[in-house]
This record gives C-alpha cells, structure tokens and sequence, in this order.
C-alpha cells in the first residue's frame, strides 16, 4: 500500500504542532511529506528531519503546483507560472520533480487566518483534500468562497476544530441527538487567559480587522485564541452529525484596551436551538481561568473545568453520572482522520468541515456590526512580565467576568 504524502502549508507558529505530529508518522512509516511551503520555512528547527526524503520546500503554493503537483485521484491540469529556481536560494530545486509525480493526498494548512481561504480553495481546485487550521476565514465572504470550492472539488475541506474530532464530543454528540438530555435550555463559556504586549506584537495582524495586503482577519478572542470554545456550543447543538447550530446574537459587550483594531474582551449572549449561550472571554486580566463550561438540558447537566485530566461530566436528572472523557486526549486526531479519509473515499467527511465551521463565522460576521468600546486608561495598569514585556489589565475585570458567568448575563456596564 502506498504510504499516504502531506503537504505542509505552513511549518511556523501553531504549525509546529502539526509538525510534530507528522514526524511521529513518518517514524511509524504511517505517512511522508509531499512537500513544504512556507516563507519562513528555514525557522523551523525540524526541517531537515521533514525534507529527509527529499521533499521541497517552497514559498509559495504557484512555486509547489509548478512541479505538476495534484490530489492522488487525477484532476485536469491546470495552468501556473514556472517558477525561477533562483527565485529559491538554499532550497530544494522543485523543477527537476517530473510533472504530474508528485502527489498530495492531503494538504494541511496552518497559516495566517487571511489566507486560509485563498490557500484553500487552489487546493482543492486541484483534487486535494484540505485540514485547514480554525478558524475557517476572517470573514463570511471567504467561508462561503471556501464552502463553494469545496462542493465543486468534490474533496472535503475539515476545519481544525480539534475537539469536534475528539471522543469526548462526539459521545456527548451522539447522546444529545439521539434525546439522552432533552431539549437544551442555556449554556455558558467563560474563557481567561491574559496575552500581552508581545503576543499582539508577534505578526503584522494580531488584533487586527485586515492584514498588510487588506484580507479581512477580524482577530479576536472569540476569532483566534478562544474560537474553539464558542464553536463547541453550536457545534454540539447542531442536529445532525457534521452539524453546528446556527446562531443569532442577542446581547453582546465587547471591549477594547490595548492599542488594537479589534476587541480584547467579549461577554455576549447567543440564541441556537432555542436555547441561550453566553460566552465570556478576555486577554485583559491578570490570571488566566477555563475553559469552564455548563451546557443545561432537560434532562441533564454537562459540566468541565480544565484542568489535568479533566473530563466532559454529565449530571442526569435522576442522578446518574456520565464521564465522556478528556477533550483534549488526542489533540491530533483531526490530522490522523483526516488523512484516513483522504486516502479512503469510503469513509464518511470529517466531523468539522467548512459547511460545519461556518456556523462560527457567521457569529464573527455580524460581531463586526457591533461598536467596540474603548476602556479608558484610567481604568488599567501594566504588569511587568520577563523578557522586557509587559501585560494591560482592566482593572477588576476578572471578577466581573467570573461574576456575569455564574449569574448567566452579559457583562454589566460600570
């Protein structure tokens, strides 16, 4: 059997995550590498273990379709400049690769935000199957271009929700549609976790509405860092397997107090399924906390803390337990299923893909109508952090946060 080939779209950042993942495949003789592309690519410290079987490494996904790259199932070829090998110093020469020999059964796209959907959609407009990481796009418009080109490839474009891949949802999936609890009647998310100056600094569009070449990022908690934990609401809420609910804002509060385009503090109050999801999260506070959740039902209560170990915990009415597990157990489990489905169109889609994630974006999408409010500086403090960096804090935010949470509102105005 032919071992299955990944291509990296991105080796940098959250990607070495999925680097390490692949290196472990390639010692079990599981998987091998199609190729890399990505600019800053001589960063990553494993790249040399990555391109041992003579895999290149490009800048961009032009340079790597030069070679006449393609989807393991045939695909029309199709038209892309020839790229100069010198436009490629101290890299692999792509243009002696015969045409057409080197295939890609799945790509794997770990990138900026704005490029996940342009970078998504020429792969699949040439038979590959795509992991693109979460969150899907930075706008509608580029969910919905990337939902297109999926239904016309004919390939699955998954979406790197890790926890929609993980036993632990999809148990508690399966239980809530087949009735186990009932209707559901309201959740909540509260989600802590102090970023600094540093982290806002890292790249040309943290905490920004467009990058330098103005694609639509819309970075936020809610986009970036804690999409995860707002996408688990509707996705466990959506009625059919593969599904998410679609959601409708009702009450929001967003908050900006570093010196960004965007917000750094979220408190609102979603609608889907007929239930109220309320959803807390913030970079500005002093000590971290969650993901904590509740989601309330008719029948039950499902309840996590995280923490080492921590599991899904569901509460029956009649006083039975259930442990559904530990979310983050396998983390790169949307990697190993995806590349089974890849290589074994027999197999059902991915749980999460673009017409799953999409639910998520939509929510970004009309936050972007919803005014920002400026906290004024009289109303923080810096604390100083190692490396000569430096973390904005609200002033009592963290309590007022902890406290919306636990009495099921919005964030109250001062």
């Amino acid at each position: 059997m032919k071992t299955p080939s990944i291509l990296l779209v991105g080796v940098n950042g959250y990607a070495s995550g999925y680097v390490k993942k692949v290196l472990d495949l390639l010692a079990e003789g599981r998987a091998s590498v199609a190729g890399i592309v990505d600019p800053t690519a001589s960063r990553c410290s494993d790249l040399a273990a990555l391109t041992a079987g003579g895999a290149p490494v490009v800048d961009t996904l032009d340079a790597f379709f030069a070679v006449g790259a393609a989807g393991s199932i045939p695909r029309p070829a199709l038209h892309s400049q020839k790229t100069s090998a010198t436009l490629l110093p101290q890299r692999l020469c792509v243009e002696n690769t015969p045409p057409g020999k080197r295939e890609v059964d799945l790509a794997v796209v770990a990138t900026p935000i704005a490029l996940h959907a342009e970078q998504s959609c020429a792969l699949l407009a040439r038979g590959i199957p795509v992991l693109c990481e979460k969150p899907a796009a930075g706008c509608l418009a580029d969910a919905k271009r990337m939902a297109d080109a999926e239904k016309a490839s004919g390939r699955f474009l998954a979406i790197g929700y890790q926890w929609s891949f993980s036993d632990a949802v999809q148990s508690l999936k399966r239980d809530i549609l087949a009735g186990r609890f009932g209707a559901p009647l309201r959740m909540r998310a509260l989600v802590l976790w102090p970023r600094s100056l540093a982290y806002y600094g890292r790249n040309n569009w943290a905490g920004k509405l467009r990058d330098g070449a103005g694609r639509e990022v819309n970075d936020s908690p809610a986009n970036n860092a804690m999409a995860h934990y707002l996408f688990n609401m509707l996705y466990v809420l959506g009625d059919a397997p593969g599904t998410a609910a679609e959601p409708s804002l009702a009450e929001v509060r967003l908050m900006r107090a570093n010196a960004i385009e965007t917000f750094d503090t979220v408190s609102m109050r979603l609608r889907a399924a007929g239930a109220d999801l309320f959803f807390h999260a913030s970079h500005t506070i002093d000590k971290g906390a969650g993901p904590i959740f509740e989601y309330v039902f008719e029948k039950g209560v499902v309840r996590y803390v995280q923490g080492d170990g921590a599991h899904f915990i569901a509460t029956f009415s009649d006083g039975t337990t259930v442990d559904y597990g530990d979310p983050f157990a396998d983390q790169w489990r949307k990697l190993t299923d995806c590349l089974e489905r890849a290589v074994d169109p027999s197999l059902p889609p991915p749980p999460c893909t673009i017409a799953t994630a999409i639910a998520h974006t939509r929510c970004i999408e009309a936050l972007k109508a919803i005014p920002i409010e400026a906290v004024p500086p009289e109303q923080t403090h810096f604390v100083d952090l190692p490396d000569n960096d430096r973390l904005l804090v609200v002033d009592g935010l963290r309590a007022r946060l902890v406290s919306a949470y636990e009495d099921w509102k919005v964030l109250t105005y001062e």
